[in-house]
């Protein structure tokens, strides 16, 4: 399955979901329930890794698929934090944020996963 999705550390506060190869919109719909699952798993704040570092590019419906997904997240998802962009994906966030700011706000992009776990950790801490 192109979209894998697990627990980045033992505490269940970051979820990694990895996008590999051609994935497809279906294929992210699919993993989303066992998303929300996984969230809905902790009373805890989660926030999620969105890994595209092996992805071979993004569905041309992700933007109205990400906004139904964020619309209908549970209320303990903090953020995604997105690592792999690329500069098409950054020019859609920017673009998407000036249509859809409610929703991209809950958004970062990263150049390292190191990056991602920072911009996570700074923003759990800013909600404290």
């Amino acid at each position: 399955m192109p979209v894998h999705v697990s627990w980045h550390d033992e505490k269940n506060y970051v979820l990694w979901i990895q996008f590999d190869g051609n994935w497809t919109i279906t294929e992210f719909r699919e993993a989303i329930p066992k998303i929300y699952e996984m969230i809905e798993s902790t009373s805890e704040r989660v926030d999620s890794l969105v890994d595209l570092r092996t992805a071979s590019g993004i569905p041309k419906d992700i933007m109205v698929s990400l906004r139904g997904s964020t619309a209908r997240a549970p209320d303990n998802w903090g953020a995604g934090v997105i690592v792999g962009a690329g500069l098409f994906v950054e020019t859609l966030l920017k673009s998407f944020r000036a249509i859809y700011p409610s929703v991209i706000e809950r958004y970062w992009i990263a150049g390292t996963v190191e990056e991602a776990l920072n911009i996570i950790y700074k923003l759990r801490e800013d909600k404290k």
